[in-house]
């Protein structure tokens, strides 16, 4: 909540703050050689601690920052763990707040990092005001806002709403629920393979043009993960991944609506992809 008032809550300045934040710590890792203790060592010196001052005046001195952008990386970058000094367990997790968070898996991997479980760092997120006091719907840009805290920049909010909102399990379109969220972090990485089988296919229309010829065969409705298997592994998935996927594919058959025991169609599969 703290990072998400920084700058006097503007959005903006923040999303400013991270990129050139982003931009100064790939710089020092360069001066450090790849080695993040290296690079902490160039800038706090002799003490091994920064203050917010400290941190400043390092990033004008070391990385040619001018005032103003310096104050916001040292503002930002001493936020993220909320603490009067930086030593390097600090910088080092500063480091991991500003990787990237191309996919969902990458998310979860962070969530899991900061909050030791994944449905905790939706609780956190719930907890600054997603979904609102009743659960309501948000769009993208009601979850850039809030993400941000998390290090999650602009560049990579849409796609993990795109990736979150394959599973549709009945909210408006454009639009998700927490109990969405929920739902594909709990499946992220049979999402993710989904995914990179849609792309080996040739992209959504190829593969959507696969499973078309599956079920003209007669071959729509699927009773077992062997069934899933038949129609998936000649098309390259691979066997592993089977069970996983028809677990999510059964999940979201009964949460949608159909209820226990509920058949799980090609056409649930092409939803997705």
């Amino acid at each position: 909540r703290k990072r998400l008032s920084l700058f006097g809550g503007s959005t903006v300045e923040l999303e400013i703050a991270m990129k050139t934040l982003q931009t100064a710590c790939a710089s020092l890792i360069r001066i450090g050689k790849g080695v993040p203790s290296r690079a902490f060592d160039r800038i706090a010196g002799k003490a091994g601690k920064l203050s917010l001052a400290g941190l400043r005046d390092a990033c004008v001195k070391h990385l040619k920052l001018n005032a103003l952008d310096a104050g916001r990386v040292a503002a930002l970058a001493m936020a993220v763990d909320d603490k009067p000094q930086m030593g390097l367990p600090e910088f080092i997790r500063t480091l991991r707040f500003l990787q990237p968070c191309p996919t969902l898996l990458d998310l979860r991997m962070r969530f899991v990092q900061r909050f030791g479980t994944h449905s905790a760092g939706i609780d956190a997120l719930a907890a600054l005001g997603l979904g609102g006091r009743n659960n309501e719907d948000f769009s993208v840009d009601q979850l850039e806002r809030l993400i941000l805290a998390f290090g999650v920049g602009a560049d990579d909010v849409g796609r993990l709403f795109k990736e979150m909102d394959a599973f549709q399990i009945g909210t408006s379109p454009g639009l998700l629920s927490l109990k969405n969220v929920r739902a594909a972090f709990d499946h992220a990485h049979v999402l993710r393979w989904l995914h990179l089988f849609q792309q080996r296919l040739g992209g959504n229309s190829a593969a959507g043009e696969e499973l078309d010829d599956v079920k003209a065969k007669g071959n729509s409705e699927l009773t077992s993960a062997e069934g899933l298997a038949e129609v998936l592994v000649p098309l390259g998935y691979p066997q592993e991944f089977v069970a996983s996927t028809f677990a999510m594919l059964k999940q979201r058959a009964e949460v949608i609506g159909r209820g226990d025991g509920a058949p799980v169609t090609l056409k649930d599969l092409q939803t997705i992809l």
